[in-house]
């Protein structure tokens, strides 16, 4: 049977260059305008006549003339190296907790009405044991023990209870305590940093920034990270409008066509051959080349673009296809993962031999529904085609795409993120504009304009002509003055003034639309108190902690991402091999059986705030120093009293906060331990002494055994008088049940006989009635 997958990847061809289009028309535009104004171009005649003179240029259909000069202000590079730092100083402290799961109460187990009736009944016991009924003594002991065995019960299933959730509370704690040291050993390992700074330079230039998470390999030991890629090679679902509706990601790799071929099983020749040439993604303009797969040029064919897609909605609508095929490819699920390389009609993870397998082994069923290997054949057949299209990474299971995007910006009802620079752009082509200007007007009114008379000699027009500094002009006697023979032209000053004024305003309209005030560099612009200062300070930290909040949501979403990974992908004895033997041992137990779903419900990701930022020093060092000067002198007293160690803790951190490594020399040493001293020689007087304490310790402990001997007996007593005075109480209730029982009984008699009576005086009544009607 010939299957062909052709119109499933013509539909996705067909969303992708619909993505394509989209991102190009809300995001890729200004996306180039920034790179622009951030590395500037080698040709600046093409930078300035497609960003200023251009459809969106502020030269566009103007008739004035273009300045000179191509000056590019570079304020994105600016605004980089001043935001970024402050951003992301150092990898951050990743925390991991288990969330809490309450103990379910007491009282739902063990039943609170049933202990109150058994204290009661108790307290009655003890009341009736003094001369008591021993019948009725032993129901209400039966009724105790009945009662208190069913109390054991729920108290030992609530004792199972608590024993079982702190078991599970152990291996909770366990579990994050793993992750914990995982997720804080990867970054410095992997140089989280350096793939940090990209994403934030790309966020700070283009809007958005990408983070996924990938395995790989070293020295036989797997290694799960977060890794860098452009969002150029991010497409998105576009017909959705926030991220939570987003139904499928692509992401563009590039790869050798060895590596490709021998990952998917297919003929390295025939991906290379298929490899040269443009791919059928037809995307981005000819700047993006990579987009367009044109690298035979620099690599002979030895690099293939390829398109991965991670999918939301199954296959998509499948048209054009035969129904058994249709059948198997529905029964793939919505999660769906796709490798789309360029020149193949079927996607390289789902070859169409899977499917092939598929349909025969349906069909060996259908003969006979009842030969087993058969149905193992069809089991194993759907699971590996299930297996091929699945996610390397099911972080859908946490409701997410395996990438994690940084971004600061919002734009109500897109998907795509505005860039910082965009709302200064308009201002930033005012200022390369106004700059050029003044330098041609600086250029231009600079030049000195001679009117000369008729009869200077030709060599002094040489010499004026030269624009030497120093020009000496030879003036014969008897011809005059020199100014007879020469003036100066002065230029007039028109509109340098107001072209300044404007230039002023748009330079500070764009400083609050991008925050790179003159505070961000450092300078004050004038003398302003301290107060002033600071609050200027704490109004211009608005907008960069927000950006670094920003930063750090979405860094606790790549940890958290990044632990998902790790927990599909990594053994044992990977873990072993990183954090040791008996991490990975716990690895096996604790982790590996644990699903995702369980995982994500149990676990807590997060950053510590503010340890990814750059620390403000000068805070640092002004509040430890007004430490030092409070807590000081109280430490300080604890060293008299040997106790250095809170004194040698506040030194560490005020070192720390210094940046003194050569601390040593300031902490106290702690105090030598006390000398041996002899034993004292045992004092006659004191033995003797003790002897008697001790005699009078053993007869004080016969007196209280005898006492509580005594207060046995009497409470034995008492529950023999109890028993008798139940049992008395018990007979009178048997004697006075007896008596109404009788009473009852004479009352029935009586009533018998008095209707007897009645019945016989009623019948002799109709027996003289009879009579006396005879008689007449």
């Amino acid at each position: 049977m010939e299957i062909s997958l052709q119109s499933v990847c013509g539909a996705w061809k067909t969303r992708l260059e619909q993505a394509r289009k989209h991102k190009r028309d809300c995001f890729d535009t200004y996306v180039d305008e920034a790179l622009a104004f951030y590395v500037g171009a080698d040709d600046a005649e093409a930078f300035y006549s497609k960003y200023m003179e251009g459809p969106k240029g502020i030269h566009h259909n103007s008739a004035e003339h273009a300045p000179g000069f191509r000056i590019v202000p570079m304020k994105l590079a600016e605004l980089v190296q001043l935001f970024g730092p402050s951003l992301y100083h150092r990898n951050p402290v990743r925390t991991v907790t288990p969330r809490k799961q309450k103990l379910r109460p007491r009282e739902l187990v063990v039943d609170p009405a049933l202990e109150q009736q058994f204290q009661e009944l108790q307290g009655q016991y003890q009341q009736m044991a003094e001369g008591g009924d021993p019948q009725m003594l032993q129901q209400l002991q039966q009724l105790l023990e009945q009662l208190g065995q069913t109390l054991q019960e729920q108290d030992q299933a609530y004792r199972m209870l608590t024993q079982k959730y702190a078991a599970a509370e152990r291996n909770r704690v366990a579990r994050a305590d793993l992750f914990d040291q995982l997720l804080n050993y990867t970054p410095n390992e992997l140089d989280l940093m350096g793939e940090m700074r990209l994403v934030l330079v790309e966020t700070l230039i283009k809007g958005m920034g990408c983070l996924w998470p990938e395995s790989i390999e070293r020295g036989g030991v797997n290694l799960v990270g977060s890794f860098f890629d452009t969002v150029d090679h991010l497409l998105v679902d576009p017909d959705m409008e926030t991220w939570r509706d987003v139904r499928w990601i692509s992401r563009l790799c590039v790869s050798g066509v060895d590596e490709l071929a021998s990952r998917y099983g297919v003929s390295a020749a025939e991906l290379r051959s298929k490899s040269t040439g443009k791919s059928w993604f037809e995307f981005g303009d000819d700047t993006h080349r990579r987009e367009k797969g044109e690298l035979e040029s620099e690599s002979g064919g030895d690099l293939v673009v390829y398109q991965k897609v991670f999918s939301r909605m199954g296959l998509g609508r499948l048209k054009n296809l035969d129904d058994r095929v249709r059948r198997v490819l529905e029964g793939l699920g919505e999660h769906i993962y796709l490798v789309l390389a360029q020149g193949y009609d079927y996607p390289l993870n789902l070859p169409p031999t899977l499917i092939e397998a598929v349909i025969e082994a349906e069909d060996a069923v259908a003969a006979d529904p009842e030969d087993e290997e058969a149905l193992q054949t069809l089991n194993d057949a759907m699971q590996q085609i299930q297996m091929a299209v699945a996610w390397p990474i099911p972080t859908w299971k946490d409701g997410r795409f395996p990438v994690q995007m940084f971004y600061f910006h919002t734009i109500p009802n897109s998907i795509w993120p505005m860039a910082h620079i965009r709302p200064g752009m308009p201002q930033l082509k005012w200022l390369a504009y106004s700059m050029n200007h003044l330098a041609d007007r600086a250029q231009h009114s600079s030049r000195m304009i001679f009117g000369l008379k008729e009869g200077l000699e030709e060599e002094n027009k040489r010499k004026l002509e030269s624009g030497d500094p120093i020009t000496v002009v030879k003036v014969s006697e008897g011809s005059g003055r020199i100014e007879d023979y020469l003036s100066v032209l002065q230029l007039p000053q028109t509109g340098a003034a107001e072209l300044m004024r404007v230039t002023a305003e748009i330079q500070d309209s764009f400083e609050k639309a991008t925050g790179l005030t003159e505070m961000s560099y450092g300078t004050l612009g004038g003398s302003r108190s301290a107060a002033e200062s600071n609050f200027r300070q704490s109004a211009l930290n608005v907008r960069p902690d927000d950006m670094a909040n920003k930063v750090e949501e979405a860094m606790t979403g790549e940890a958290r991402l990044e632990a998902l990974a790790s927990a599909w992908l990594l053994e044992g004895s990977d873990v072993a091999a990183l954090l040791g033997e008996d991490a990975g041992q716990l690895w096996t137990e604790l982790v590996e059986p644990l699903s995702l779903d369980q995982l994500v419900l149990e676990l807590d990701f997060r950053i510590e705030a503010g340890s990814a930022r750059k620390p403000n020093r000068e805070t640092q060092v002004s509040a430890m120093n007004e430490t030092m000067q409070v807590v000081g002198p109280m430490v300080s007293q604890l060293v008299s009293m040997g106790q250095p160690g809170p004194w040698n803790a506040l030194i560490q951190e005020w070192a720390r906060v210094n940046e003194i490594t050569d601390v040593e020399r300031f902490l106290v040493p702690p105090p030598p331990p006390p000398q041996p001293q002899e034993p004292p020689q045992p004092d006659p007087n004191l033995q003797m002494q003790q002897q008697l304490l001790q005699q009078k310790g053993q007869m004080e402990m016969q007196k209280m055994q005898m006492d509580m001997q005594m207060q046995q007996a009497e409470a034995e007593l008492r529950r023999q008088q109890l028993g008798l005075k139940v049992q008395s109480e018990q007979l009178q209730l048997q004697l006075q049940s007896a008596r109404f029982a009788q009473e009852q009984q004479q009352d029935q008699l009586k009533h018998e006989l008095s209707m007897g009576r009645e019945l016989d005086k009623q019948a002799l009544n109709e027996q003289e009635e009879r009579r006396r009607a005879e008689s007449n």
